[in-house]
């Protein structure tokens, strides 16, 4: 009976860390407006000291559902892949909360064509 109550204990607690690990992801997002962006540059690589990882700064214009562009500042702990696009979840008062990679084909229509006419002017 007590390796019984041992087991469900450890489940128990198992679930839970689980369950916080991705409501910390969920928190990220709640009360942000959704930005989308294409990687068409290298981050800015910086040291913040001479033993620290590389973290990479970037500057771009990403656009809303409704194709409202809006610089945003974020950085990251890789330099990201050329030719990506990115969700962004951004809000006035945190900036940059978190971002994930997405397909084309998933982000809405009007940001979809702000970024694809911002690509074609870039390349003109």
């Amino acid at each position: 009976m007590k390796r019984l109550i041992f087991f469900l204990s450890i489940g128990l607690i198992t679930i839970i860390f689980l369950n916080g690990c991705t409501a910390t992801d969920k928190l990220q997002k709640r009360n942000s407006d959704e930005y989308y962006v294409h990687i068409t540059i290298d981050g800015i690589e910086t040291r913040y000291t001479e033993n620290s990882s590389p973290r990479f700064s970037y500057e771009l214009l990403g656009f809303d559902h409704e194709g409202n562009g809006k610089t945003l500042l974020f950085d990251s702990e890789r330099n990201l892949r050329k030719g990506a696009y990115l969700r962004i979840y951004y809000s006035d008062l945190e900036r940059v909360k978190t971002f994930e990679e997405v397909i084309f084909d998933e982000i809405p229509a009007r940001a979809r064509d702000r970024l694809h006419n911002q690509s074609k002017e870039g390349n003109a």
